[in-house]
């Protein structure tokens, strides 16, 4: 399962992904993980949750975020959830990419049990219309 949270920048949809993520953390039984780009939001993060600062990885692009995501899962068969904050802020993407990117998430979505929450900034109006099937 993939969820998204739109919002224009300063909307509140860093605050609302963190809630969420630390009520998760709370209540839930498997293991939550918290990516983002940077680590301003460690503090405000359950220390139960495993906080990811996708640049200390060098990622470049939605492949390779993929692929990280894939070698978490690995790592951890007890994730339940996985929030990214401001996943397309992060790199700059290749036509088709968004969508191959969300085709292949949702693959891993189903295949290993895990939840996605993700934010975007933006008008859910304006987004594609494969994101839209994800709009929370």
């Amino acid at each position: 399962m993939i969820n998204v949270i739109f919002g224009d920048k300063g909307s509140g949809k860093t605050k609302e992904i963190t809630k969420m993520a630390n009520e998760a953390a709370a209540k839930d039984y498997g293991d939550v993980v918290f990516i983002d780009k940077n680590n301003r939001y460690t503090l405000a993060l359950d220390r139960k949750i495993r906080y990811v600062d996708v640049n200390d990885y060098e990622l470049r692009d939605l492949r390779e975020l993929y692929g990280f995501l894939s070698g978490v899962i690995a790592q951890n068969y007890d994730i339940d959830k996985i929030y990214i904050d401001g996943i397309l802020d992060m790199y700059i993407q290749e036509e088709g990419s968004v969508e191959k990117f969300f085709a292949n998430l949702q693959r891993l979505s189903k295949d290993f049990n895990v939840k996605f929450y993700i934010t975007i900034s933006g008008n859910p109006n304006m987004a594609p219309k494969f994101l839209k099937e994800y709009a929370l």
